[in-house]
């Protein structure tokens, strides 16, 4: 039994959080934000598509539009991918944690059942994505072998394309290699970034005669836009997932530094490259950008876990397992009962509605504070309620319909809609489950 435990306790963990994953995604049919663009660009290489927003992170379009070539556009097998690659993901920290612990499997439980990872579990979006070939690429680093640092590199690389911000780890392992002034090493591991990113920097001198343009692009629209929050945000999110782990990842990085473990420094690099950008370069604090280094500190945590339940004399494996499974389940059950009870994406919601009654109408432009839903489910031209002067952009766009939802987006006072030249109000929906309205206007 306990060599059985030991060879496929791991696969009965992925067989488990396979079933919470997929749950959480028919609990929510509705896309999340972001979801509706990466989409939409992916149609865009499959067929026509009038919703296109192109200077997004690149990758995760196209890891979608293969699968689409194949077997159809669909929304459950572009959530089904993701959701595999979050169990990959799983299983990449099982195996590196093999490298720094003898309870390999009490991180992956840890990140696997983490609130932030069931949350992003199967929306598509860059971070899960990007958070895999993270570890992929540590993972390969940990090889003696010199040539599994082309790979390594590689990885690093498509972590870039993924999201932007994750070229912190490739930078991390760079700043390692170069401590050490192991020049090969570090041959290779750029060889590989550089193969890996080359196509993206010729389709861009190609296309747009800018090498960086969507990474310049990106960074004026989120200068331009981006709000806020308080540093403390991060913490609590820290807190909130990670429990008492938060604590122990500081012993276990002693101890790992006490043990001499040679990996410890490109790992440490990157939690501490990543918290500080985060920290004082990144306005808004989303739980999700979390993903990419909140692996690294769950391996510290356990490292630190154990080390601390070895001087307080708790050295049965399965203790520790149980007081593990009892630290995440908690937090894991609360996301999950919110995740299944959040009406905002269900059918039952104002927004769900209104796109029904929209794709019973002929549209060809719309404008609305929920613009990348009207713009994927619809396929529609859209555009945003960037102005408060609504008669303006009525004027300027002539859309067949005005959409307006009291909690998506940015929202306007209702106020603005009490007169829009040449529109009446045609439907308003309501949440059966919420207070959420989604008004529609059209034309007279």
């Amino acid at each position: 039994m306990k060599k059985f435990l030991e060879n496929y306790a791991i696969w009965l963990v992925l067989i488990i959080l396979a079933f919470f994953y997929f749950s959480a995604m028919f609990f929510t049919p509705l896309l999340y934000w972001d979801e509706n663009v990466y989409l939409a660009n992916s149609r865009s290489h499959t067929t026509e598509s009038n919703f296109v927003e192109d200077y997004r992170f690149p990758l995760t379009e196209y890891f979608i539009t293969l699968p689409w070539l194949i077997f159809g556009e669909s929304v459950v097998l572009a959530r089904t991918i993701i959701i595999l690659i979050t169990l990959a993901s799983v299983f990449l920290v099982y195996l590196i944690s093999k490298k720094f612990t003898k309870n390999p499997l009490l991180p992956a439980i840890i990140f696997g059942f983490l609130p932030v990872t069931l949350k992003w579990s199967y929306k598509v979006y860059p971070d899960i994505l990007g958070t895999f070939f993270i570890l992929l690429s540590f993972y390969l680093l940990t090889y003696k072998n010199n040539k599994w640092l082309l790979a390594s590199g590689f990885f690093a690389g498509l972590a870039f394309l993924a999201k932007f911000p994750f070229a912190l780890f490739g930078l991390s392992t760079g700043l390692w290699l170069l401590a050490k002034k192991d020049w090969q090493k570090i041959l290779m591991f750029s060889g590989g970034v550089l193969i890996a990113i080359t196509p993206w920097l010729v389709f861009n001198k190609f296309v747009y005669n800018d090498f960086l343009w969507d990474v310049h692009y990106q960074y004026n629209i989120v200068k331009s836009y981006e709000f806020v929050q308080d540093k403390t945000v991060l913490r609590k999110h820290l807190t909130n997932n990670l429990s008492f782990f938060s604590l122990t990842a500081f012993f276990g990085f002693f101890a790992l530094l006490n043990k001499k473990n040679k990996y410890l420094m490109p790992a440490s690099f990157f939690v501490v490259l990543s918290l500080f950008y985060y920290l004082f370069f990144v306005g808004a604090k989303y739980e999700r950008y979390m993903l990419s280094y909140i692996a690294f500190i769950v391996l510290f945590g356990v490292v630190g876990f154990e080390f601390l339940a070895q001087k307080l004399g708790l050295k049965n494996k399965y203790w520790l397992l149980i007081i593990t499974l009892l630290a995440v389940s908690g937090p894991f059950i609360g996301a999950f009962a919110k995740t299944k009870n959040n009406c905002l994406y269900s059918r039952d919601s104002s927004l769900y509605q209104a796109l029904t009654f929209l794709e019973n109408n002929e549209t060809d432009m719309v404008l609305s504070n929920v613009w990348p839903w009207i713009g994927y489910y619809n396929n529609d031209k859209v555009g945003s309620l960037w102005s408060d002067n609504i008669n303006f952009m009525v004027m300027r766009y002539r859309p067949e319909f005005v959409v307006y939802n009291s909690i998506f987006g940015n929202s306007k006072e209702s106020k603005y809609f009490d007169y829009i030249i040449n529109m009446e109000l045609k439907a308003q929906f309501d949440s059966s489950c919420s207070d959420d309205v989604t008004l529609v206007f059209g034309n007279r």
